[in-house]
């Protein structure tokens, strides 16, 4: 469907601008990874484009958390 190729869309924009920032800008980073994340759609249905994007930016915010610890 139309939303769900968006919501596509806006969350691969929302995850690569958000790696391309985790080095020089952390919390704009984890504030578009979050935006990704939240793009997702919320279904039952398993789409494997929504899981790769999650997991990227789950370990990207997980890098970030690591970043800023130390």
């Amino acid at each position: 469907s139309g939303q769900l190729s968006f919501r596509r869309c806006a969350a691969q924009a929302n995850l690569a601008l958000g790696q391309s920032l985790a080095k020089g800008k952390p919390i704009e980073a984890a504030t578009l990874l979050r935006k990704a994340i939240e793009t997702l759609p919320k279904s039952n249905e398993k789409l494997d484009w929504a899981d790769e994007i999650r997991q990227n930016a789950e370990q990207t915010l997980k890098q970030l958390d690591t970043i800023e610890a130390s």
